[in-house]
């Protein structure tokens, strides 16, 4: 099978084409200077940028700048909704015509509830919640997909939870406590430490992605990781594969309750396709601290 990537040069992505090199899959890379995905193509034009793929993953996106950045409104409503919706329709309207089946990677921030004790698919969506624009804008391709999906499109919908790996950006939470390590600095964590947040690695994403598109398991799935951990576990484990830092616990005295964010119900993931999880926190970061990219049996 030839498998076309969009997103390739995503932390995601990288590790999916570590995936499909080990199983000597032949990965087309779909990547900006061949697809910027806030541009509109014609299925005609679609047939340029895949040629004779047998199946797309398709996990590019566009995520938001930060709050701070001064131009972060009017990218938001630009490029993210062009980027996040319509190039799902351009991707959606070009697959079902041509026979060729998608794994989508959407997130959990369509849900509208982060905060619940076992997320499962069929939960209530954002309209305008934690994940803001983007995550509505990841529901709004959900339901673009889901049209022709009623079409004859063969597809896999995945909706990991927080994700984590080699190559995060370092502005993320698990890549800046281990960024700040690195230079033997003090992590901060604000109370309450026993907040918890599921991590999935994008080791076990590109896994799910390949076993659920080879065994035609065509539906929506939860993907999420081992279990919660508290954002003090994560700082620890950051400390404990950088070999140095510290920690430092403060009391913000807000009097605000622990959360557990993004444990997701992955049942329906295991029944169909037997998704289960293989990359513990310790192993992830560990991995991450090396730059090594880790790839899955």
């Amino acid at each position: 099978m030839k498998i076309a990537l969009t997103g390739s040069s995503g932390m995601i992505g990288l590790h999916m084409k570590a995936l499909l090199k080990q199983r000597e899959i032949t990965c087309v890379e779909v990547n900006r200077s061949r697809w910027d995905l806030a541009h509109y193509k014609t299925p005609e034009q679609l047939d340029e940028v895949f040629g004779s793929v047998g199946a797309v993953c398709h996990f590019g996106a566009f995520v938001p700048p930060s709050a701070s950045d001064p131009n972060a409104e009017k990218i938001q409503t630009g490029n993210l909704f062009d980027a996040n919706v319509r190039s799902c329709l351009a991707l959606a309207e070009w697959a079902t015509l041509r026979k060729i089946p998608v794994v989508f990677l959407s997130g959990s921030t369509v849900y509208k509830d982060p905060h619940l004790s076992s997320i499962k698919e069929g939960d209530e969506k954002v309209v305008c919640g934690f994940g803001g624009f983007y995550g509505f804008s990841k529901w709004l391709a959900e339901n673009v997909f889901e049209h022709y999906r009623a079409q004859g499109l063969q597809l896999v919908t995945l909706r990991p939870s927080s994700v984590y790996g080699t190559f995060m950006p370092t502005n993320r939470l698990v890549a800046n406590f281990l960024q700040t390590v690195s230079e033997n600095k003090t992590i901060t964590v604000v109370e309450p430490v026993v907040n918890k947040i599921n991590l999935v690695h994008a080791a076990d994403i590109a896994l799910a992605s390949l076993t659920a598109l080879q065994q035609k398991a065509w539906g929506i799935y939860n993907i999420g990781g081992p279990s919660c951990v508290t954002i003090q576990q994560i700082a620890q484990q950051c400390v404990a594969a950088a070999g140095q830092g510290t920690i430092e616990v403060v009391d913000n005295k807000t009097g605000v309750e622990p959360f557990n964010r993004y444990n997701l119900c992955c049942d329906r993931a295991f029944a169909a396709f037997g998704y289960q999880p293989k990359v513990g926190l310790s192993q992830g970061i560990a991995a991450m601290a090396s730059n090594s990219l880790l790839t899955l049996d």
